[in-house]
């Protein structure tokens, strides 16, 4: 029983330190005047891969990046 309980803990561990690989970036969008603006495609780029990643800010201008790898990123807002 000892070993079986300590599997299940280095199984949870394991779990719990790969959920930790991982990150969120959250924003919002507004125009120089304030106004909200939706519906505009945002993209995160890894600036040590260049991998990108696109979001789409909602009807409330804000828009969420999941599950991006650790490291720096540059943010590309749209210029329309």
């Amino acid at each position: 029983m000892k070993i079986l309980n300590a599997i299940l803990l280095i199984s949870l561990l394991s779990i719990a330190a790969f959920a930790a690989t991982t990150g969120s970036l959250r924003g919002e969008i507004k125009d120089p005047r304030g106004y909200i603006m939706y519906g505009l495609t945002v993209v995160a780029r890894n600036q040590a891969t260049g991998k990108e990643t696109n979001a789409v800010a909602n009807d409330q201008g804000k828009f969420v990046f999941d599950d991006l790898e650790p490291g720096k990123y540059t943010l590309i807002f749209p210029t329309d």
